[in-house]
């Protein structure tokens, strides 16, 4: 008599019963319907502000744009990404359909960096300037703590300015503190 050898069952059946518990992606078609909208996972709010503050225009690579919006959630995709929801009472919270974020790193660059470095891109005929950005919500204080990492090449050779720049933007007053 043979022996029947059930552990590459019993692996079988628990692969089975996991990939049926995964969520599979939506597909656009569904999304605009309002279907199978719960296969559509959550973003915090913090990870969302990161990604929403550091999308550029469509052209330049990166792009962010709302897809739908039911009672409880708005629906949005990142480039090629699948498709990602955000609480609507979250986002009311940060005023997001006044935030704008194109707006804000301009403010920034005149109101926090001293008029001193930004005057150095000036003082050469080539320059090479370089922004990196970081963006962290701060829940209780209801602001977004921005740093800049700004840095000017003269030449591309000299470094007139590289330095860190650190402030909270109040998405109550949409004001620099």
């Amino acid at each position: 008599m043979k022996k029947l050898h059930t552990a590459p069952i019993l692996f079988f059946l628990l692969i089975a019963c996991l990939a049926c518990k995964v969520k599979q992606p939506i597909s656009y078609a569904d999304l605009t319907q309002g279907k199978n909208l719960e296969r559509v996972p959550e973003m915090p709010l913090d990870s969302f502000l990161e990604v929403w503050m550091n999308k550029t225009e469509e052209h330049w690579g990166m792009s962010v744009k709302e897809k739908f919006k039911d009672s409880l959630f708005t629906y949005f995709r990142a480039d090629k990404k699948p498709f990602f929801k955000v609480n609507n009472i979250r986002l009311d919270q940060i005023g997001f359909s006044s935030l704008d974020e194109q707006e804000i790193p301009e403010r920034f660059y005149k109101e926090v960096i001293p008029l001193k470095d930004r005057k150095k891109e000036k003082d050469c005929n080539s320059i090479s300037t370089s922004w990196n950005w970081e963006y962290r919500y701060l829940e209780e204080e209801n602001a977004i703590e921005i740093r800049c990492r700004y840095k000017v090449k003269c030449e591309f050779l000299f470094t007139l300015v590289n330095k860190n720049y650190t402030a909270l933007y109040d998405l109550n007053n949409k004001t620099f503190r």
